[in-house]
């Protein structure tokens, strides 16, 4: 199974909808600019933006692939938060109960 990059599923998601930079910003609430360099790779998305355009493009993506996507994103930008840190150990352990207890945490 071949898998995409994100920034690449960002904009052909975005394309696939017909919609602009601007109305998906709008729609999701985020600034066109900062959709502009997740797309172009600048910038990497936190969790609650990569499940806004995963279901605002209607990309089908388990909770594991997303926090999969989440982490590498986390990574590649500035490291890890304890938080973080803890989410990817129980993630590891295949402890779901305590990687949705950390995300639920961390949403609110």
């Amino acid at each position: 199974m071949q898998t995409t990059a994100p920034t690449a599923l960002w904009t052909k998601g975005r394309l696939q909808t017909g919609m602009t930079q601007g109305e998906v910003a709008e729609r999701i609430k985020i600034n066109r600019e900062y959709l502009s360099r997740i797309e172009n790779g600048a910038v990497r998305p936190g969790l609650p933006v990569i499940r806004k355009l995963s279901a605002l493009y209607g990309l089908e993506h388990s909770e594991v692939e997303i926090l999969k996507m989440y982490v590498e994103t986390r990574k590649a930008n500035k490291g890890l938060t304890p938080d973080e840190e803890a989410l990817i150990r129980a993630f590891r352990k295949q402890d779901l109960t305590a990687c949705l207890r950390i995300l639920s945490e961390n949403l609110k």
